[in-house]
């Protein structure tokens, strides 16, 4: 028969079955395998008698061909894979890429005189047949393989991968067929039993003369090998630029734009739907081995804390071994490359690049900022957001979570991965001159005041205010365009939280309501009176009474502090609480009366304090919009305190204070 075909069609083929042994077929198509690497490369031979719709994943595990041991009854589904393997370390054949040593032929599956609409597996016309083939075996009634045996083995394993590719881009194979290194094709003495009556394997042409080079090949279905071969998993056209550091930075790669591994399914037609975010319907790309090829589901998710380069699961029990891994493996794409995350090359010389290339990647999380020159971010605690400087441990769990790492190995010429650098981080850390970084004032717990007297219920950062907002906006039902009447009403639900308490004169309610709106609203003014509760005698509800207006301020427990005895000790205290960024600054149970520390009088009337940070040989600016509240027995401001101390005095006229029980 001529190699050259424009009319081929089943009815030129043998009318007559063709007695062709699976002795001499396998050895038609693989009498070079032993030269490739001794006696150790074979093809894998599948045979069990079973139907295919409830065979185990072991029996399609197979075994090596030793041209003696091929199937012999015809009885059985027998299959054979296109190409040669070597054992691995155990002595075990199995139809894996790490194993592969060479393809020795193409086939297509499904060829059929007519298409039948509906089906989701390729159906092939015979007009689509281009070249003769070496063998037409009749699979089911109707339905053929058909397969060409080469000439020359195709030895390189991206050539092979990149053909099977190019195959199923054509129409000619399923989008989820194996790769050569997974495909089977059936044996001609075997039958198929996918059917209610078994068939007979029937050899329609066998033309085992007819080998064709791989040019032949592809020129016949002018297929190009030269577009995917230039890299394994090229990005699609359609990914967004990203902006690095700056020009010709060379120790930062931000992090792709799109999931190149989504993308890779996206192309080859294996994604049927976003089932939610970053989890993905997918048809199982062995499928063509799962038993009657049923697409029993699978599933890709997108790379998370918990699997870093994505997960993968096929519901078929075939696949039940089969992970992200595998599936990486049949994309064509390395593992490294399928992490979504910036990378950072240690270069030696280019300390500057990488702190800044770490300074950006913090920065874009939208949880880290600097305070004082310092490095914090915004941790959740206890239900609420809490701002927390970061050390070195913090930061360097922070940057591998965020970050690929990698330095280059002389010995392996590539680069390899490692851990961030601490002598890099150190020197962000210490750095106080963060460019990236936005400043941080405070966190808020309440809707923002613009100045246009709306109320922004926007959260996150905020750069106008640069406070950041943590709270549930839906528990604010707030009215657009209040009136006196909105206002009347909310002051008596204050009013209402007061109601037990017994003060002294009604200015002193006063001072409490003023305080509580202090404490809500505390991080948008300049300035702010410090709050004093005190009274005769202990036990009468002063804690109580702190606390209400402690929680007007923060979701969070009080943390007392004793204040301070003099002015030094004044200094250090106060930095290194406000270095903190609290809501409150609470000292309970005061001892002494307030006495005007130098840095407590600045705190109360200035914008921002200065000194130096206890065991360290820095100064630092610090906010001080913290609301400053204290309580205590017979104590009053003195000096220039009183000018800077609202006062709130509690008596409740009992000769045991202690006695009435609150409910507030």
């Amino acid at each position: 028969m001529s190699s050259s075909v424009s009319t081929l069609s089943p009815a030129i083929l043998s009318s007559q079955p063709i007695e062709v042994s699976n002795h001499e077929f396998l050895e038609s198509i693989f009498c070079k395998a032993s030269e490739l690497s001794g006696t150790d490369s074979a093809p894998v031979c599948v045979s069990f008698s079973c139907s295919p719709a409830v065979a185990c994943p072991a029996d399609w595990y197979g075994f090596a061909w030793n041209k003696v041991n091929e199937p012999k009854d015809i009885r059985c589904n027998s299959y054979f894979s296109i190409s040669a393997f070597r054992s691995d370390e155990h002595g075990k054949y199995r139809r894996k890429k790490s194993q592969f040593v060479g393809q020795f032929a193409i086939a297509f599956d499904d060829v059929v005189a007519q298409t039948v609409a509906g089906k989701t597996k390729a159906q092939i016309p015979w007009s689509q047949i281009k070249l003769a083939p070496s063998w037409v075996l009749e699979t089911s009634e109707g339905n053929f393989q058909i397969g060409y045996i080469l000439a020359e083995p195709i030895t390189d394993k991206q050539t092979a991968d990149v053909l099977s590719k190019a195959i199923i881009r054509k129409g000619l194979s399923d989008p989820g067929a194996g790769g050569p290194s997974t495909r089977l094709m059936r044996l001609p003495y075997a039958s198929n039993t996918k059917t209610e009556l078994p068939f007979r394997c029937l050899m329609r042409q066998w033309e085992p003369k007819l080998k064709y080079s791989l040019r032949q090949f592809t020129d016949a279905y002018d297929i190009s090998l030269s577009e995917t071969k230039k890299a394994k998993a090229p990005l699609p056209a359609k990914a967004k630029t990203v902006q690095t550091a700056y020009d010709g930075n060379a120790v930062w790669k931000p992090k792709p734009s799109v999931n190149i591994v989504v993308e890779s399914l996206r192309s080859r037609g294996l994604i049927k739907s976003e089932i939610e975010s970053g989890k993905y319907d997918i048809t199982c790309p062995w499928t063509e081995e799962h038993t009657d090829q049923v697409d029993s589901g699978a599933c890709y998710w997108e790379p998370d804390d918990e699997h870093p380069i994505g997960s993968f699961k096929c519901q078929h029990a075939h696949c039940q071994e089969r992970n992200i891994s595998d599936l990486l493996e049949f994309l064509g794409i390395e593992p490294e490359e399928a992490y979504m995350k910036d990378r950072i090359f240690l270069n030696p010389g280019e300390i500057n690049r990488i702190v800044e290339a770490s300074e950006r990647i913090l920065a874009e999380t939208g949880l880290f900022y600097q305070r004082a020159g310092r490095v914090v971010a915004v941790y959740p605690q206890q239900g609420a957001a809490a701002l927390k400087e970061v050390n070195i441990h913090d930061l360097t769990l922070e940057m591998a979570k965020l970050s690929r790492w990698q330095r280059y190995d002389g010995r392996a010429k590539r680069c390899v991965p490692t851990d961030p650098s601490a002598k890099c981080l150190t020197a962000l850390l210490e750095s106080q001159n963060h460019k990236f970084l936005p400043e941080i004032e405070a966190i808020v717990r309440q809707p923002i005041l613009q100045e246009d007297g709306k109320i922004d219920l926007q959260r996150g950062y905020h750069p106008k205010t640069r406070l950041y907002c943590s709270y549930d906006p839906e528990k604010y039902q707030l009215e657009e365009k209040p009136f006196l009447g909105d206002a009347l009403k909310a002051l008596a639900e204050l009013r209402k939280l007061l109601e037990e308490f017994q003060f002294e004169d009604s200015s002193d309610e006063s001072a409490a309501l003023c305080a509580m709106l202090t404490a809500s609203v505390r991080s948008l003014l300049p300035f702010a009176p410090m709050f004093l509760i005190k009274a005769h005698q202990p036990g009468t509800g002063k804690g109580v009474l702190s606390e209400l207006i402690f929680l007007m301020a923060t979701a969070e427990k009080p943390s007392p502090i004793a204040f301070p005895k003099d002015s030094a000790e004044c200094e250090k205290l106060l930095l290194a609480e406000l270095l903190k960024a609290p809501s409150v600054l609470f000292f309970d149970n005061l001892t002494s009366d307030l006495y005007p520390h130098k840095y407590l009088c600045s705190a109360i009337t200035s914008e921002t304090l200065t000194g130096r940070v206890l065991g360290e040989s820095r100064t630092a600016t610090v906010g001080t919009k913290t609301l400053i509240l204290a309580n205590g027995n017979n104590v009053t401001p003195v000096g220039d305190m009183t000018r800077r101390v609202v006062p709130i005095c509690i008596d409740t006229k009992e000769e045991i204070p202690a006695s009435p029980v609150f409910n507030t």
